[in-house]
């Protein structure tokens, strides 16, 4: 019961080409009885491969828009000031500031968009649920309140960035 059940690897066919399969094993009632069954798994690597790729692919098209739009805030905040030094006006110094406000919502969400880029991009891994608890509350100041994590050894398959 110690042992896991599913293994995946590669193997090598007769003709010499090599295939990934996936092998589960499974004890029947009585001394010595197992059961394996093998399935090729080739085509669900090579779409898995092929997800990974256009991730990758995504999250360089969303750090560069990112970024691209970062840099269109720059003059965007220079142009503002230079109209607020300019005007007297208090309708117009509102509205100007109610653009600045906006701008500075932009920027937060490209900041909001950085930290979440990727998400998603790696595959999923098996994570030890109290390691993720205690990680996550490593820096938390807890000022006397007693943690305690009891989940025995429960694991989740999720994202690395969990």
């Amino acid at each position: 019961e110690t042992v896991p059940h599913y293994y995946e690897a590669k193997i090598i066919t007769r003709n010499g080409s090599t295939r990934e399969v996936s092998f589960s094993v499974g004890l029947f009632p009585g001394p010595g009885r197992i059961i394996t069954s093998i399935l090729d798994i080739e085509e669900r690597k090579r779409a898995e491969k092929a997800v990974e790729t256009a991730q990758k692919k995504i999250a360089i098209l969303n750090s560069i828009t990112r970024h691209d739009i970062h840099n269109q805030l720059t003059p965007l905040y220079l142009q503002i000031d230079m109209a607020l030094m300019h005007t007297q006006d208090p309708v117009l110094r509102e509205s100007l500031q109610k653009i600045e406000r906006i701008g500075q919502n932009i920027q937060e969400q490209i900041e909001f968009m950085k930290l979440y880029q990727d998400v998603g991009v790696k595959s999923p891994i098996w994570q030890r649920v109290a390691d993720v608890i205690r990680t996550a509350t490593a820096g938390i100041p807890l000022d006397g309140i007693s943690q305690e994590i009891d989940v025995g050894e429960l694991e989740i398959y999720a994202d690395p960035l969990l």
